[in-house]
Formats: structure tokens, C-alpha cells, sequence
């Protein structure tokens, strides 16, 4: 139960307020046949919590957490055993549970123009190469590789997570974006990545009376109202900025354009990585696609009386809040050293649902800050650190968790940083 005030500058949070019956879901999915004092739902959460949290994931390490909140200890052999289908089953549970919609979230206030703003993107974690067969990812020179993706939904009005699903890191985002599709309500803003472009997606959720904001895909063709190339018209103006009314790929799907012009620094820093990429494939980059790196290019079905061309691209920008949220999740964690080994797909698949449990939790201990502290904005880097330092040292998952709000506040840097203040300095080459 979480008691925090306004005024009071101590607050403690219990996290079986957060987890839902445990005991109940590994009865339901398995997990537990019968009762025993090795080994309990509560003792394995927090052992993968753990292992995920430290790095120290294999069967001698989890056995000896587990020893650690249980009345007797497990051996490894034991605890190998256990890694059965129904490990997976009581996990998805628990995570569903956890991100329980509406629950220590923030309702929107009225002041933006939607009441939702819904973003999709995704991260991965790479494996030990010989896991391959269980979790293939994309092969590269060196040869085959291995690792598993996760695909996040987040309203960013509210916070809420709405979807966390795993899947193998070799399937492509854009194989990805229908999932967000049946989310959509009448009203809501999906923000797409160039990833998940989909004109056919952006028809879809225009039926359902809702808005779309994404940057355009350098291999989409674009046609303005008189036929000619978009290419043509960024080539030829002088302006900094351009709105135009174009037509998206073979479909003519009408949409709204907002250009504005990348610095020279940046554009040259994109067509160069581009060229790279190219390169490394053997091919080519097209003049076309050459030409766009020299602009920030969006498009949208929003309407200009809904938003002027400096709100999309101030609200394009909040898509720097999911990538906060996965620095985080992965400084906070050791998912690299937990993962990187051989072992079966079971154990792995368990070690990456923890991690997305222990990311729910945050986002929910992080609600809870919200409601009460309505004008404090905190770092999602501190709380996610914190969480990660106290499971460490817990016991039982039903211990309460004390902190101070203040420790979450967000540093606002008031002195200059040395290039501000024009320093310079040599190249390191």
C-alpha cells in the first residue's frame, strides 16, 4: 500500500500490493503441484527478479537466492528440473496482472487535444550465439546469432504500459505494428516510428477515427498534388520549413507533409551512415533516399486546425520517451551477463519475462509517485536503479520498500557544459 503525502518527505511502497495472488496463478498454471518448503511462487519471482537484476542467472546462483526466502534450500539440479512449460504460463500471468489497465496511472487532464497517445517501439537482447535454434536473430558475417525482442506499447499521457510481448529478435517491426491496431480508440494519436511505416496500418486506424504521426520511410514514394516528386520540391526551396498536401506510395493514400531542414552536420552524418550500410549489403543508396537525409520529414491525417506544424513536430519529439524508458530498464539491469549463456529455452524465456515484469513494476511504483506528487517529475533512470538495489537485498516480495520521492527528482543542469561554454577539443584519432 503505498503512503506517501505531499508534504511528507518518506514514503514506502509494498510490492504485494503491485503483484497480484501468486500462489493462486502457480496452482492455476502448474507451477506448483503441491506444497513444499523449498520452493514457492513468491521465492521464485523474486529469484528471477534477482538473477535479472545481477546477472547471476544460472541454476547454482538462482538455487542459492532461492535457499535465501525459503526454509529450505533447493539444489541446482532440482531447480533445473522445475524449468517445466508452466514456469512460462505462471510468468505471463503475473505480467498480465501487473499491467492491469488503470491501475497507478494518471487520467488525461483535458489539455491536449487526445486522449491517448499511443507509441510502439521495441528493443532487444542478445544471447550467447549457440542459443540460435531457440532464439534466432538476424546472421551476420560472423555467422549465426541469437537473441529475443520486445515489443512495448505505452500510452505516454498516462504512463501506462498497455502491451509488453516477446519475440525472436529476427522478426521485423514493421511484422510487428498490427498488434497495436486493435488498441486504437476513436480519438487517440498513434506515434509510428519509420520502423512500423505501414500505409495500410494508417488506413486502418484512420476507420477508427484516430489520428497517426510518423516519419516518413526513405523507400516510400511520395507525389505532391500536381504529380511531381517530393525530392524535386525539397531540392529546389530555399525555405527552412514546408507543409504540403502529398499522396503515399501506389496507394495515393492523401496525407498531410511537414518538412524541416536538418542541420548540414547532421545531414551529412546521416547520408554517410547510410552510404555505410549500403555498403555493407553490397549496394547502393538512391539519390532519392540521399536526398531526404537533408530534412526531418512527417507525416500525418492530423488537420491543421487540430495541429499547427510546430505542435506534430514537438509531439514527434515524446517518442524520446519510450527510449528513456529502455536505457533505463537495461542500465538498471544485467540482462547482458544473465543471458549470455548456453542453456535451454525455457530458462531464457523465464529470465526475459522477469526483466519485463520488473519493468511493469516500475512503471507502476512510478504511477503511484505521479498521483501523489502531482508537480514532481521524476527520472525514470533513478526509480528504475532503485528497484533493481532493493530487490537484491529483499527476502520476501511482501516486505515493504522505503524511499524518498525526493531521490527520483530529475536534475535540471543550470551551469553550461564545456561545449556551451566553447571549449574545444582534438578528435581522438
Amino acid at each position: 500500500m503505498f503512503k506517501a503525502s505531499v508534504n511528507s518527505a518518506s514514503s514506502d511502497v509494498t510490492l504485494g500490493s503491485i503483484l497480484p495472488d501468486l500462489d493462486r496463478l502457480a496452482v492455476q498454471s502448474g507451477l506448483i503441484v503441491r506444497q513444499s518448503r523449498k520452493f514457492s511462487a513468491q521465492g521464485f519471482l523474486l529469484t528471477l527478479l534477482k538473477a535479472v537484476s545481477t546477472g547471476h542467472a544460472s541454476f547454482g546462483q538462482m538455487a542459492a537466492h532461492l535457499g535465501q526466502s525459503e526454509t529450505r534450500s533447493l539444489s541446482r539440479q532440482a531447480l533445473h528440473q522445475r524449468m517445466n512449460p508452466p514456469v512460462i504460463v505462471f510468468l505471463q500471468s503475473v505480467l498480465q496482472r501487473v499491467m492491469d489497465p488503470g491501475a497507478g496511472t494518471t487520467a488525461a487532464d483535458g489539455t491536449l487535444p487526445f486522449p491517448r497517445i499511443l507509441l510502439e517501439d521495441s528493443t532487444q537482447f542478445r544471447m550467447h550465439p549457440k542459443n540460435h535454434p531457440s532464439f534466432r536473430a538476424v546472421a551476420n558475417n560472423s555467422g549465426a546469432t541469437a537473441g529475443a525482442k520486445v515489443d512495448v506499447v505505452k500510452d505516454l499521457i498516462s504512463g501506462q504500459l498497455l502491451m509488453q510481448r516477446e519475440v525472436e529478435a529476427h522478426v521485423q517491426d514493421r511484422t510487428l505494428g498490427p498488434s497495436l491496431l486493435p488498441m486504437v480508440e476513436p480519438g487517440d494519436l498513434v506515434l509510428r516510428d519509420m520502423g512500423y511505416f505501414d500505409v495500410a496500418a494508417f488506413v486502418e486506424i484512420e476507420a477508427k477515427q484516430a489520428f497517426w504521426l510518423s516519419r516518413l520511410h526513405g523507400q516510400a514514394s511520395v507525389a505532391l498534388e500536381d504529380g511531381s516528386a517530393l525530392e524535386n520540391r525539397l531540392a529546389s526551396t530555399k525555405a527552412d520549413a514546408l507543409e504540403l498536401k502529398v499522396t503515399l506510395t501506389r496507394q495515393a493514400h492523401p496525407t498531410r507533409l511537414i518538412a524541416v531542414r536538418a542541420s548540414p552536420e547532421v545531414a551529412a552524418r546521416r547520408r554517410q551512415a547510410k552510404k555505410d550500410k549500403r555498403k555493407r549489403n553490397g549496394t547502393r543508396p538512391s539519390k532519392q533516399a540521399l536526398a531526404r537525409e537533408d530534412w526531418n520529414i512527417l507525416v500525418t491525417n492530423i488537420p491543421m486546425e487540430k495541429c499547427s506544424a510546430d505542435e506534430l513536430v514537438r509531439l514527434y519529439r515524446q517518442r524520446w520517451d519510450i527510449e528513456i524508458h529502455f536505457r533505463a530498464w537495461k542500465q538498471s539491469l544485467h540482462m547482458h551477463q544473465a543471458l549470455h549463456r548456453i542453456t535451454n529455452r525455457i530458462h531464457l524465456h523465464s529470465l526475459i519475462l522477469a526483466a519485463m515484469i520488473f519493468s511493469a513494476m516500475a512503471v507502476r511504483i512510478n504511477g503511484l509517485i505521479v498521483k501523489r506528487r502531482l508537480r514532481t517529475q521524476t527520472s525514470v533512470e533513478k526509480l528504475f536503479g532503485w528497484l533493481s538495489m532493493r530487490l537484491r537485498m529483499l527476502q520476501t516480495l511482501s516486505a515493504k520498500l522505503s524511499f524518498d520521492p525526493r531521490q527520483f527528482h530529475c536534475c535540471k543542469r543550470k551551469r553550461k557544459s564545456l561545449k556551451q561554454q566553447g571549449h574545444r577539443f582534438r578528435p581522438l584519432n
